[in-house]
Protein backbone atom coordinates (compact mmCIF):
# COMPACT_ATOMS: atom_id res chain seq x y z
CA UNK A 1 0.00 0.00 0.00
CA UNK A 2 1.67 3.24 -0.62
CA UNK A 3 1.72 5.97 0.46
CA UNK A 4 2.19 4.37 3.30
CA UNK A 5 0.57 6.13 6.02
CA UNK A 6 3.10 8.59 8.57
CA UNK A 7 3.65 6.92 11.90
CA UNK A 8 5.72 8.00 15.02
CA UNK A 9 9.27 7.74 14.37
CA UNK A 10 10.62 4.96 16.69
CA UNK A 11 13.82 6.56 17.97
CA UNK A 12 14.37 10.28 16.23
CA UNK A 13 11.60 12.86 15.31
CA UNK A 14 11.06 13.86 11.60
CA UNK A 15 13.65 16.98 12.79
CA UNK A 16 15.99 14.64 14.25
CA UNK A 17 16.23 12.84 11.77
CA UNK A 18 16.13 15.56 8.68
CA UNK A 19 19.40 17.01 10.91
CA UNK A 20 21.07 13.82 11.08
CA UNK A 21 20.75 13.39 7.69
CA UNK A 22 18.58 10.41 7.76
CA UNK A 23 15.83 9.75 5.22
CA UNK A 24 12.15 11.30 6.74
CA UNK A 25 8.78 10.63 5.56
CA UNK A 26 8.59 12.66 2.73
CA UNK A 27 11.81 11.62 1.44
CA UNK A 28 10.34 7.99 1.59
CA UNK A 29 7.27 9.63 0.00
CA UNK A 30 9.09 11.11 -3.02
CA UNK A 31 11.40 8.00 -3.40
CA UNK A 32 8.31 6.12 -3.48
CA UNK A 33 6.68 8.85 -5.76
CA UNK A 34 9.47 8.61 -8.20
CA UNK A 35 9.35 4.79 -8.68
CA UNK A 36 5.75 4.56 -9.02
CA UNK A 37 5.43 7.13 -11.88
CA UNK A 38 8.45 6.30 -13.57
CA UNK A 39 6.86 2.34 -13.43
CA UNK A 40 3.82 3.74 -15.06
CA UNK A 41 5.20 5.93 -17.96
CA UNK A 42 7.55 3.14 -18.80
CA UNK A 43 5.12 0.26 -19.01
CA UNK A 44 2.98 -0.46 -22.28
CA UNK A 45 -0.04 -1.24 -20.86
CA UNK A 46 -0.91 -0.09 -16.93
CA UNK A 47 -3.91 -1.76 -14.39
CA UNK A 48 -3.98 0.14 -11.39
CA UNK A 49 -6.94 -1.77 -8.70
CA UNK A 50 -7.83 0.53 -5.60
CA UNK A 51 -10.23 -0.02 -2.81
CA UNK A 52 -12.28 2.43 -0.92
CA UNK A 53 -13.73 1.73 2.21
CA UNK A 54 -15.13 4.95 4.55
CA UNK A 55 -15.16 2.90 7.86
CA UNK A 56 -11.97 1.80 8.09
CA UNK A 57 -10.54 5.21 5.79
CA UNK A 58 -9.55 3.64 3.00
CA UNK A 59 -9.47 5.73 -0.10
CA UNK A 60 -7.43 5.84 -3.68
CA UNK A 61 -3.41 6.59 -3.21
CA UNK A 62 -3.05 9.81 -3.78
CA UNK A 63 -0.24 9.06 -6.56
CA UNK A 64 -3.26 7.74 -8.71
CA UNK A 65 -5.42 10.70 -8.07
CA UNK A 66 -2.24 12.97 -8.96
CA UNK A 67 -1.52 10.53 -11.95
CA UNK A 68 -5.58 10.73 -12.98
CA UNK A 69 -5.24 14.87 -13.00
CA UNK A 70 -2.09 14.93 -15.01
CA UNK A 71 -2.89 12.51 -18.12
CA UNK A 72 -6.99 12.55 -18.11
CA UNK A 73 -6.63 11.49 -21.33
CA UNK A 74 -4.92 8.36 -20.83
CA UNK A 75 -6.79 6.82 -18.01
CA UNK A 76 -10.12 5.18 -17.98
CA UNK A 77 -11.57 4.06 -14.77
CA UNK A 78 -15.05 1.69 -14.13
CA UNK A 79 -16.14 0.62 -10.73
CA UNK A 80 -17.21 -2.77 -9.39
CA UNK A 81 -19.58 -3.22 -6.70
CA UNK A 82 -17.52 -6.88 -5.99
CA UNK A 83 -16.99 -7.41 -2.54
CA UNK A 84 -13.43 -9.01 -2.02
CA UNK A 85 -14.75 -12.91 -1.64
CA UNK A 86 -14.99 -12.91 -4.81
CA UNK A 87 -12.30 -12.43 -6.73
CA UNK A 88 -13.43 -9.82 -8.93
CA UNK A 89 -14.45 -11.86 -11.29
CA UNK A 90 -16.23 -9.19 -13.66
CA UNK A 91 -12.86 -7.58 -13.15
CA UNK A 92 -10.78 -9.79 -14.46
CA UNK A 93 -13.06 -11.09 -17.16
CA UNK A 94 -13.27 -7.25 -18.73
CA UNK A 95 -9.62 -6.55 -18.44
CA UNK A 96 -8.32 -10.71 -20.28
CA UNK A 97 -11.81 -10.90 -22.40
CA UNK A 98 -12.51 -14.12 -20.26
CA UNK A 99 -15.86 -16.52 -21.00
CA UNK A 100 -17.36 -16.67 -17.59
CA UNK A 101 -19.10 -19.73 -18.82
CA UNK A 102 -16.15 -21.65 -19.86
CA UNK A 103 -14.93 -25.09 -18.05
CA UNK A 104 -12.54 -27.27 -18.44
CA UNK A 105 -12.78 -30.29 -19.01
CA UNK A 106 -11.20 -32.27 -16.46
CA UNK A 107 -12.21 -35.73 -17.04
CA UNK A 108 -8.86 -35.53 -19.90
CA UNK A 109 -6.79 -34.42 -17.25
CA UNK A 110 -7.28 -38.05 -15.69
CA UNK A 111 -5.97 -39.74 -18.26
CA UNK A 112 -2.80 -40.93 -18.64
CA UNK A 113 -2.42 -39.67 -22.46
CA UNK A 114 -2.79 -36.22 -21.33
CA UNK A 115 0.50 -36.84 -19.46
CA UNK A 116 2.44 -37.31 -22.76
CA UNK A 117 4.63 -34.05 -24.33
CA UNK A 118 5.32 -34.90 -28.15
CA UNK A 119 9.56 -35.16 -28.69
CA UNK A 120 11.15 -32.23 -30.77
CA UNK A 121 14.28 -32.86 -31.70
CA UNK A 122 15.19 -29.43 -32.91
CA UNK A 123 13.72 -28.17 -29.56
CA UNK A 124 14.59 -31.06 -26.58
CA UNK A 125 17.97 -31.80 -27.53
CA UNK A 126 21.26 -29.76 -27.62
CA UNK A 127 23.75 -30.91 -29.85
CA UNK A 128 22.03 -33.97 -30.77
CA UNK A 129 23.02 -35.30 -27.45
CA UNK A 130 20.41 -36.38 -24.44
CA UNK A 131 22.14 -35.91 -21.28
CA UNK A 132 21.82 -38.54 -18.22
CA UNK A 133 23.02 -38.83 -15.17
CA UNK A 134 22.29 -41.24 -11.68
CA UNK A 135 19.30 -38.92 -10.64
CA UNK A 136 18.16 -37.86 -14.38
CA UNK A 137 17.75 -42.32 -14.73
CA UNK A 138 16.02 -42.50 -11.59
CA UNK A 139 13.65 -40.06 -13.07
CA UNK A 140 13.82 -41.50 -16.92
CA UNK A 141 13.26 -45.37 -15.24
CA UNK A 142 10.18 -43.62 -13.49
CA UNK A 143 8.71 -41.72 -16.01
CA UNK A 144 9.82 -39.91 -19.57
CA UNK A 145 7.43 -37.57 -18.41
CA UNK A 146 8.69 -36.68 -15.45
CA UNK A 147 12.31 -36.72 -16.95
CA UNK A 148 11.16 -33.94 -19.51
CA UNK A 149 10.30 -31.86 -16.70
CA UNK A 150 13.35 -32.19 -15.05
CA UNK A 151 15.65 -32.44 -17.41
CA UNK A 152 14.75 -30.79 -20.62
CA UNK A 153 12.04 -28.03 -19.23
CA UNK A 154 14.65 -28.16 -16.21
CA UNK A 155 11.24 -27.55 -14.01
CA UNK A 156 12.54 -27.78 -10.40
CA UNK A 157 10.70 -29.32 -7.34
CA UNK A 158 9.26 -27.08 -4.99
CA UNK A 159 11.58 -27.11 -2.25
CA UNK A 160 9.98 -27.56 1.46
CA UNK A 161 11.46 -24.24 3.86
CA UNK A 162 13.25 -26.08 6.32
CA UNK A 163 16.00 -24.58 8.90
CA UNK A 164 18.05 -27.86 8.36
CA UNK A 165 16.70 -29.90 4.90
CA UNK A 166 17.40 -33.03 4.16
CA UNK A 167 19.20 -31.26 0.91
CA UNK A 168 21.46 -28.78 3.12
CA UNK A 169 22.75 -32.12 5.40
CA UNK A 170 23.24 -33.81 1.89
CA UNK A 171 25.09 -31.19 0.96
CA UNK A 172 27.24 -30.78 4.40
CA UNK A 173 27.88 -34.33 3.87
CA UNK A 174 29.37 -34.18 0.73
CA UNK A 175 30.90 -31.06 1.89
CA UNK A 176 32.88 -32.61 5.36
CA UNK A 177 33.72 -35.73 3.82
CA UNK A 178 35.68 -34.13 0.92
CA UNK A 179 37.50 -31.33 3.14
CA UNK A 180 38.46 -34.39 4.88
CA UNK A 181 40.26 -36.18 2.24
CA UNK A 182 41.65 -33.04 0.91
CA UNK A 183 42.62 -31.08 3.97
CA UNK A 184 43.72 -33.77 5.92
CA UNK A 185 44.02 -37.20 4.60
CA UNK A 186 46.08 -36.18 1.47
CA UNK A 187 48.82 -34.76 4.17
CA UNK A 188 52.37 -36.29 4.37
CA UNK A 189 51.57 -36.71 8.38
CA UNK A 190 49.01 -39.62 7.49
CA UNK A 191 50.82 -42.02 5.66
CA UNK A 192 53.41 -43.05 8.55
CA UNK A 193 50.22 -44.17 10.60
CA UNK A 194 47.77 -46.65 10.96
CA UNK A 195 44.19 -46.80 10.19
CA UNK A 196 42.99 -46.18 14.20
CA UNK A 197 45.53 -43.55 14.26
CA UNK A 198 44.20 -42.13 11.24
CA UNK A 199 40.39 -42.21 12.91
CA UNK A 200 41.64 -40.53 15.82
CA UNK A 201 43.41 -37.85 14.11
CA UNK A 202 40.14 -36.72 12.05
CA UNK A 203 38.26 -36.88 14.70
CA UNK A 204 40.16 -34.23 16.19
CA UNK A 205 40.46 -32.32 12.95
CA UNK A 206 37.01 -32.62 12.75
CA UNK A 207 36.25 -31.30 16.38
CA UNK A 208 38.62 -28.54 16.33
CA UNK A 209 37.92 -27.13 12.49
CA UNK A 210 34.75 -27.86 11.49
CA UNK A 211 32.35 -25.45 13.21
CA UNK A 212 34.59 -22.72 12.27
CA UNK A 213 34.60 -23.65 8.34
CA UNK A 214 31.39 -24.26 8.01
CA UNK A 215 30.72 -20.72 9.37
CA UNK A 216 33.09 -19.28 7.08
CA UNK A 217 32.27 -21.89 4.16
CA UNK A 218 30.02 -21.62 1.09
CA UNK A 219 27.16 -22.84 3.13
CA UNK A 220 27.02 -19.76 5.53
CA UNK A 221 24.21 -17.98 3.40
CA UNK A 222 22.52 -21.75 3.91
CA UNK A 223 22.95 -22.82 7.49
CA UNK A 224 20.09 -21.05 9.80
CA UNK A 225 21.61 -18.21 11.97
CA UNK A 226 19.23 -18.60 14.75
CA UNK A 227 17.63 -20.94 17.76
CA UNK A 228 18.15 -23.81 14.52
CA UNK A 229 21.48 -23.37 14.36
CA UNK A 230 22.42 -24.63 17.91
CA UNK A 231 20.76 -27.41 16.62
CA UNK A 232 22.92 -27.93 13.84
CA UNK A 233 26.03 -27.65 15.47
CA UNK A 234 25.26 -29.64 18.57
CA UNK A 235 23.27 -32.48 17.13
CA UNK A 236 24.18 -32.70 13.24
CA UNK A 237 27.26 -31.50 13.09
CA UNK A 238 28.79 -34.52 15.98
CA UNK A 239 26.32 -37.13 13.91
CA UNK A 240 28.29 -36.52 10.86
CA UNK A 241 31.68 -36.14 12.60
CA UNK A 242 31.38 -39.28 14.06
CA UNK A 243 29.81 -40.77 10.43
CA UNK A 244 33.18 -39.66 8.87
CA UNK A 245 35.85 -41.34 11.36
CA UNK A 246 33.52 -44.03 11.28
CA UNK A 247 34.05 -44.04 7.65
CA UNK A 248 37.91 -45.22 8.42
CA UNK A 249 36.55 -48.50 10.22
CA UNK A 250 35.11 -49.15 7.02
CA UNK A 251 38.10 -48.68 4.69
CA UNK A 252 40.51 -50.77 6.91
CA UNK A 253 37.59 -53.50 6.79
CA UNK A 254 37.51 -53.15 2.72
CA UNK A 255 40.85 -52.72 2.52
CA UNK A 256 42.99 -55.69 2.77
CA UNK A 257 47.12 -53.37 3.23
CA UNK A 258 48.59 -50.88 5.33
CA UNK A 259 47.42 -47.28 4.62
CA UNK A 260 50.25 -45.33 3.35
CA UNK A 261 49.70 -48.00 -0.03
CA UNK A 262 46.85 -46.37 -0.94
CA UNK A 263 45.52 -43.08 -2.68
CA UNK A 264 42.62 -41.48 -1.80
CA UNK A 265 41.16 -38.99 -4.41
CA UNK A 266 37.74 -37.16 -4.53
CA UNK A 267 36.58 -37.10 -8.18
CA UNK A 268 36.36 -33.22 -9.63
CA UNK A 269 35.66 -33.42 -12.82
CA UNK A 270 33.58 -37.05 -13.52
CA UNK A 271 33.53 -39.05 -16.57
CA UNK A 272 31.30 -39.68 -19.61
CA UNK A 273 30.87 -42.29 -22.28
CA UNK A 274 28.26 -42.24 -25.28
CA UNK A 275 25.82 -44.69 -25.90
CA UNK A 276 24.45 -44.48 -29.38
CA UNK A 277 20.81 -46.30 -29.03
CA UNK A 278 20.33 -48.28 -32.56
CA UNK A 279 16.71 -47.32 -33.57
CA UNK A 280 17.08 -43.97 -32.85
CA UNK A 281 18.98 -42.30 -35.61
CA UNK A 282 21.59 -39.43 -35.66
CA UNK A 283 20.91 -38.65 -31.55
CA UNK A 284 23.08 -40.27 -28.72
CA UNK A 285 22.63 -40.43 -24.58
CA UNK A 286 25.29 -39.09 -23.46
CA UNK A 287 26.18 -40.94 -19.75
CA UNK A 288 27.82 -38.68 -17.55
CA UNK A 289 28.59 -39.40 -13.70
CA UNK A 290 31.04 -38.31 -10.40
CA UNK A 291 31.62 -40.26 -7.69
CA UNK A 292 32.96 -38.79 -4.16
CA UNK A 293 35.91 -41.19 -3.68
CA UNK A 294 38.78 -42.62 -5.41
CA UNK A 295 40.92 -44.87 -3.36
CA UNK A 296 43.50 -46.73 -5.50
CA UNK A 297 46.63 -49.15 -4.66
CA UNK A 298 50.23 -48.67 -5.73
CA UNK A 299 50.71 -50.94 -8.32
CA UNK A 300 47.14 -49.84 -9.61
CA UNK A 301 46.00 -53.36 -9.23
CA UNK A 302 42.21 -52.46 -7.84
CA UNK A 303 39.79 -48.99 -7.61
CA UNK A 304 37.31 -48.89 -5.11
CA UNK A 305 34.55 -46.25 -5.86
CA UNK A 306 32.60 -44.58 -2.77
CA UNK A 307 29.69 -42.76 -3.28
CA UNK A 308 28.28 -41.10 0.25
CA UNK A 309 24.69 -40.59 1.68
CA UNK A 310 23.27 -38.80 4.26
CA UNK A 311 20.37 -41.45 4.57
CA UNK A 312 19.09 -44.75 4.52
CA UNK A 313 20.64 -46.50 1.61
CA UNK A 314 18.44 -49.44 1.09
CA UNK A 315 17.19 -47.87 -2.59
CA UNK A 316 17.76 -50.35 -5.39
CA UNK A 317 18.65 -47.02 -7.05
CA UNK A 318 21.93 -46.54 -5.18
CA UNK A 319 22.89 -50.26 -6.85
CA UNK A 320 22.09 -48.87 -9.96
CA UNK A 321 24.22 -45.63 -9.50
CA UNK A 322 27.13 -47.77 -8.24
CA UNK A 323 27.21 -49.66 -11.70
CA UNK A 324 26.58 -46.80 -13.37
CA UNK A 325 29.80 -45.51 -11.73
CA UNK A 326 31.53 -48.54 -12.87
CA UNK A 327 30.37 -48.71 -16.54
CA UNK A 328 31.82 -44.84 -16.83
CA UNK A 329 34.81 -45.73 -14.59
CA UNK A 330 35.63 -48.74 -17.64
CA UNK A 331 35.92 -46.24 -19.67
CA UNK A 332 38.86 -43.93 -18.20
CA UNK A 333 40.86 -47.20 -16.57
CA UNK A 334 44.31 -47.36 -17.05
CA UNK A 335 45.06 -50.89 -17.26
CA UNK A 336 42.45 -52.98 -18.49
CA UNK A 337 43.07 -56.07 -15.71
CA UNK A 338 42.40 -53.49 -12.53
CA UNK A 339 39.65 -54.54 -10.66
CA UNK A 340 36.74 -52.35 -9.47
CA UNK A 341 34.44 -52.58 -6.35
CA UNK A 342 32.07 -50.15 -5.50
CA UNK A 343 30.02 -48.64 -2.21
CA UNK A 344 27.61 -46.66 -0.91
CA UNK A 345 28.15 -45.49 2.57
CA UNK A 346 25.62 -43.39 4.71
CA UNK A 347 27.01 -40.82 6.90
CA UNK A 348 24.35 -40.57 9.01
CA UNK A 349 23.90 -44.12 10.06
CA UNK A 350 27.39 -45.23 9.61
CA UNK A 351 26.48 -48.46 7.35
CA UNK A 352 27.25 -49.55 3.72
CA UNK A 353 26.10 -51.39 0.61
CA UNK A 354 28.13 -52.73 -2.07
CA UNK A 355 27.37 -53.88 -5.75
CA UNK A 356 26.78 -57.47 -4.82
CA UNK A 357 24.30 -56.29 -1.42
CA UNK A 358 22.05 -54.54 -4.21
CA UNK A 359 22.31 -57.52 -7.00
CA UNK A 360 22.36 -60.31 -5.00
CA UNK A 361 23.51 -63.44 -7.10
CA UNK A 362 23.95 -61.40 -10.51
CA UNK A 363 26.52 -60.38 -12.17
CA UNK A 364 28.08 -57.18 -13.64
CA UNK A 365 27.64 -57.86 -16.92
CA UNK A 366 24.34 -59.36 -16.96
CA UNK A 367 23.66 -56.05 -14.50
CA UNK A 368 25.76 -53.57 -17.06
CA UNK A 369 23.93 -55.11 -20.40
CA UNK A 370 20.30 -54.55 -18.48
CA UNK A 371 20.92 -50.96 -18.08
CA UNK A 372 22.49 -50.38 -21.20
CA UNK A 373 19.66 -52.20 -23.12
CA UNK A 374 17.13 -49.95 -20.29
CA UNK A 375 18.62 -47.04 -21.56
CA UNK A 376 18.52 -47.13 -25.27
CA UNK A 377 14.78 -48.94 -24.96
CA UNK A 378 13.80 -45.58 -23.26
CA UNK A 379 15.04 -43.21 -25.75
CA UNK A 380 13.59 -45.19 -28.37
CA UNK A 381 10.21 -44.69 -27.16
CA UNK A 382 10.63 -41.15 -26.46
CA UNK A 383 11.57 -40.53 -29.92
CA UNK A 384 9.05 -42.62 -31.61
CA UNK A 385 6.03 -41.35 -28.78
CA UNK A 386 7.37 -38.80 -26.86
CA UNK A 387 7.46 -38.00 -22.90
CA UNK A 388 5.52 -40.31 -21.82
CA UNK A 389 4.20 -41.00 -18.46
CA UNK A 390 4.43 -45.16 -17.18
CA UNK A 391 1.65 -46.63 -15.77
CA UNK A 392 3.56 -49.07 -13.64
CA UNK A 393 5.53 -46.92 -12.44
CA UNK A 394 5.36 -44.34 -9.53
CA UNK A 395 5.44 -41.02 -11.24
CA UNK A 396 3.68 -39.01 -8.38
CA UNK A 397 0.91 -37.71 -11.11
CA UNK A 398 -2.84 -38.54 -10.86
CA UNK A 399 -4.90 -40.22 -13.69
CA UNK A 400 -6.99 -43.14 -14.47
CA UNK A 401 -7.61 -44.86 -17.76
Amino acid sequence: IFPAQAISPFLFTENQRRILGLKTYEDIRFWEKYYFFRMVLNSEKVLIFSQKNSEKNIGVSSFVEELRLSYPQLISSSNSEESLGSSYRSVFSMIFNLDLNYHTDVENTKKLSFFTIPFDQNDDVKDRCFSLSNSTYSYLQDSPFAYYLKTVAKIEEELVDEPVSHLLIGNLSHYLAEKVVTDFMRTDRVWDVGWEELKKGIRTFLNSSMPRKMLHSEFYYSLPHNYSYLYFEKIILPVLSNGISCFINFLGSILPDELHNYSFIPEKTGHKKRISPPSVPDLDVILKGRADLIVGNQDKSMKTIIDFKSGKIDRIDYGIQLMLYEILFEEQREHQTTEVCSYIYSLMENSYKGFDDYFKGESRETVKTNIIQDIEKSFAEIYGSGFRAKPDKKCNLLYQD
